[in-house]
């Protein structure tokens, strides 16, 4: 037909990093500790774009830590406080054993720990 436009291609379409951003992280909170740090990973990589949703995620528990050390990293925030920094260095020692164990029981028992640990966390908040 002549005058009308093609439908637009959700795919051409460029996403708002920032949003991008904010629904990874989004689902990241609730997820099993090594996909959070995971996800964290990946929207540091964003730098700048990601400082207003890093901001926005600290007060979301299992992701508040996560958040204001990717914010204290840049110069963006404080620095997190002593339980937030103990927090994050447990949680990071129980993803690595669970993903690096040798033996199969070890390993699930720290990704079961590390589990239960951020979901302890998050109903304290």
């Amino acid at each position: 037909m002549i005058g009308v436009a093609p439908p637009e291609n959700p795919l051409d379409a460029q996403p708002d990093p920032a949003e991008a951003a904010r629904q990874l992280l989004t689902a990241g909170a609730s997820m099993e500790p090594r996909l959070r740090w995971i996800a964290a990973d990946v929207i540091g990589l964003l730098q700048e774009e990601a400082l207003p949703v890093w901001r926005e995620m600290t007060a979301v528990p299992g992701l508040g830590p996560h958040a204001k050390f990717a914010l204290f990293i840049v110069g963006a925030g404080p620095e997190p406080d002593e339980g937030e920094w103990r927090w994050l260095a447990v949680e990071a020692v129980l993803v690595m054993i669970g993903k690096h164990a040798s033996d199969k029981a070890t390993a699930k028992a720290a990704r079961r720990a590390a589990y239960k640990a951020s979901t302890r966390r998050a109903a304290r908040r």
